[in-house]
């Protein structure tokens, strides 16, 4: 599906659309396939606003060695959901804006999380921000979350 030039692939919170895996294949994945990991990364993205929106408009801002911005909220959000990810799937990679991660494809499950996309826009107090998390099978895209 696209919108505005953008491919949609995986769901946001709220659209839920079927994956076209890679392999050439241009068939959807069945939704039995992916039902309880995008049900995981939904609760994950919901879960990620409560951690976030205490901090939201009274939040000290730190660089980090690239000079972008980070905030505690940042941090927490994603340990949140690290520690989520690790507790339903424990063999699972997980590459983090926050904490690092394996950068290569690896083999199996590897969770993608931005827990705060929009620092800059979140500590000038403008609601324009949201947390991502994706989930790659073997290198292929599974699910996605935008929660904004």
């Amino acid at each position: 599906m696209s919108v505005g030039g953008l491919i949609l692939m995986g769901c946001t919170s709220r659209l839920t659309l079927p994956v076209m895996r890679r392999t050439g294949s241009t068939m959807p994945m069945q939704t039995t396939e992916y039902r309880d990991q995008l049900e995981l990364v939904r609760r994950l993205a919901r879960e990620a606003a409560d951690v976030i929106m205490p901090f939201f408009r009274s939040v000290a801002v730190e660089h980090k060695s690239d000079g972008t911005e980070v905030t505690e909220a940042d941090r927490r959000a994603e340990e949140h959901i690290r520690s989520q990810i690790m507790r339903a799937h424990p063999n699972a990679s997980v590459l983090g804006e926050e904490f690092g991660g394996d950068h290569q494809a690896v083999p199996g499950d590897q969770w993608i999380v931005d827990p705060l996309d929009g620092t800059a826009s979140f500590v000038l107090g403008l609601p324009i921000f949201g947390t991502l998390i994706g989930l790659l099978r073997e290198g292929d895209p599974i699910v996605g979350v935008v929660h904004m």
